[in-house]
């Protein structure tokens, strides 16, 4: 199993290079695979300690997330919503990214910015939370990843920086995202969208 595990990485990683090349456009150039450092990213099946920390019913298997390729790549495929910002009840007004520590409210915040704010708050309107694993690496790794973020019927992709740790399990989604990424991709709550790393450094916002 450990043999056809590493197989399957360093197939994932090789395809990750071949995007990565200096021939490939659009999201294609910013795909960088499932892993990064050997931390995956979160999808079904995998053994995730800080899950089991916070839902012990799931015995630390993730549910949800299936790897699917596109365009020849792997992704992680699943179910968004939104979270953050001004509309957001769920969160308090003083509640903060289990990652970064920033108050989540005043992110995305006027909710429909200008060309000129997006372009000078990018990290306010572009950002995530997914289950992840804070094991391997530790908190510092994820909040310094980028994922790419795509719609799998119109190729619109994002880039996202990670903020928080969710979305909770029972709502069967792999991924929360800022309103304003779920506007750029074309995509409502519960609609399907693809999750892989982004290059290191990758710029926060719309893959052109």
């Amino acid at each position: 199993a450990r043999e056809a595990a590493a197989r399957e990485a360093a197939a994932r990683e090789a395809a990750a290079r071949e995007a990565a090349a200096p021939g490939a456009t659009g999201w294609r150039r910013l795909h960088a695979g499932l892993e990064q450092g050997g931390v995956p990213i979160p999808r079904q099946g995998l053994t995730n300690g800080t899950l089991r920390r916070v839902f012990p019913a799931t015995g630390g298997r993730e549910p949800w997330g299936r790897v699917e390729q596109h365009e020849g790549l792997p992704f992680v495929a699943g179910n968004v919503s939104w979270f953050g910002g001004p509309q957001d009840r769920v969160v308090t007004a003083t509640e903060t990214g289990a990652l970064t520590g920033e108050r989540l409210r005043p992110l995305n915040t006027p909710l429909r910015p200008d060309a000129a704010t997006l372009r000078a708050r990018a990290a306010d309107y572009y950002y995530a939370a997914m289950r992840f694993d804070y094991g391997p690496a530790g908190k510092a790794f994820w909040a310094g990843a980028r994922l790419l973020v795509v719609n799998p019927r119109t190729g619109q992709a994002v880039v996202l920086r990670c903020v928080d740790w969710g979305p909770n399990t029972r709502t069967a989604r792999v991924l929360d995202a800022s309103p304003q990424a779920l506007t750029d991709l074309g995509v409502r709550t519960d609609d399907r969208v693809l999750v892989a790393f982004a290059a290191p450094g990758a710029p926060l916002g719309p893959v052109r």
